[in-house]
């Protein structure tokens, strides 16, 4: 995934050859047709196949939106083409999956995605945005640094914490599960 490049100089999705060593370009975003554009973050890839991300410009009201790819079938899609996603956010996370399927996003909500269904709701409003992804513990929640904080989501409950960090910040700090 690349934010800026390809036809439109708005971003591209690739794969990386291995064997061939080079790589194959699999979606020019464009902003083209209220198009999305500008992807950043990472891919996930949920239960059903597809990879879901986010780009930051473009769709209907230009401030970003979700697309899947289908490897499978070579099939890029706009799942959701109005998503707000602050201007100065400095957002690069990506969605978590979590064990029970769906996916969440924190964008000023925290967002969660049914990929069998491609429905979105927002599950917590006024929730920060988040510079990094959640990791998912091996308790089933989802964990974040975010300034001196780390979140801590239970997508059972639905509930939310902040646990304060002694640090003097963690603004750029990423978690890892060992």
């Amino acid at each position: 995934l690349n934010q800026t490049g390809g036809s439109a100089n708005s971003g591209y999705l690739f794969e990386f050859l291995p064997a061939l060593d080079s790589f194959r370009i699999l979606h020019h975003f464009s902003e083209v047709n209220n198009g999305l554009f500008t992807p950043s973050g990472v891919l996930v890839e949920a239960n059903n196949g597809k990879l879901y991300g986010v780009a930051n410009r473009g769709g209907n009201i230009g401030d970003g939106g979700v697309f899947s790819y289908d490897p499978v079938n070579d099939l890029y899609e706009e799942v959701i083409n109005n998503l707000y996603i602050p201007i100065n956010s400095d957002y690069s996370g990506g969605f978590t999956k979590a064990q029970n399927g769906k996916l969440y996003l924190a964008i000023g909500v925290l967002m969660e995605l049914d990929p069998s269904t491609n429905q979105v709701r927002n599950v917590i409003n006024n929730f920060p945005v988040l510079l990094n992804r959640f990791i998912e513990a091996s308790n089933g929640n989802l964990y974040a640094p975010n300034g001196n904080v780390v979140y801590e989501f239970n997508p059972v409950s639905e509930s939310i914490r902040s646990v304060p960090m002694h640090f003097s910040s963690i603004y750029y700090s990423t978690l890892t599960k060992v």
